[in-house]
C-alpha cells in the first residue's frame, strides 16, 4: 500500500467518523425551494418532442452552510438542474455552461433546515453537507422537475433516482 492510499484512507475514516458525529446530533425539520428558474429554447418546440432524440444531463453542487446558534438550525443549501439535449449534441454539451445545446432547462436551489441536539464541529458539518443533505433533497427535486416540465407543456423530464451519492463539491 502506497503512501498516498494510507493517506486517502485515513481522510475517509475521519470523514466517516464527522458523518456519523453529524448524523447523531440533527434530525431534519424540513426542504424549502428557494430559488428557481425554468426555461425552453425558441428552436425547441415541445409538440415535436421524439424522446429517442434527446437525452437529459444533471448537475448538484454545495453552496454553503448557515447556523442559527440561538436555536441550533443549520441550514444546508444545494443547487441542482436538469437540462435536456439533442442527443446528437450530448458530448459536446456534458460538462458546458452554454446554453447552446440546451433545449429545455429547469435549476433549483433547495434548503435543507435540520434541528441540532449541541454544535456541530467544522468537519461535522461538511461532513454531513458533502454526503447527507442531497438525499434528503432530491424527493422534492424529482417531484419540482415533474410538475415544471408539466407547466412548461414540455415533455416528461425524468430525474433518476438517486443510486449512489455523488460527492458534492
Amino acid at each position: 500500500m502506497t503512501q498516498s492510499q494510507k493517506s486517502d484512507g485515513a481522510l475517509a475514516e475521519l470523514e466517516a467518523e464527522a458523518l456519523k458525529g453529524a448524523i447523531g446530533k440533527l434530525s431534519i425539520q424540513g426542504v424549502f425551494l428557494i430559488n428557481n428558474q425554468s426555461k425552453i429554447s425558441e428552436e425547441f418546440s415541445p409538440s415535436d418532442f421524439k424522446a429517442k432524440d434527446y437525452t437529459s444531463q444533471g448537475f448538484s453542487r454545495r453552496l454553503h452552510i448557515g447556523l442559527d446558534e440561538s436555536i441550533l438550525d443549520y441550514g444546508f443549501n444545494v443547487a441542482v438542474g436538469l437540462r435536456m439535449v439533442r442527443k446528437d449534441d450530448a458530448k459536446k454539451a456534458k460538462g458546458s455552461e452554454t446554453d447552446d445545446f440546451t433545449c429545455m432547462e429547469v435549476r433549483a436551489q433547495f434548503l435543507a433546515v435540520y434541528k441540532a441536539s449541541e454544535i456541530l464541529t467544522d468537519e461535522e458539518q461538511e461532513a454531513f453537507h458533502r454526503n447527507n443533505v442531497l438525499y434528503h433533497v432530491w424527493p422534492y427535486w424529482r417531484e419540482f422537475v415533474q410538475q415544471m416540465g408539466w407547466r412548461m407543456g414540455a415533455p416528461f423530464m425524468a430525474v433518476p433516482m438517486l443510486k449512489a451519492l455523488p460527492k458534492l463539491t
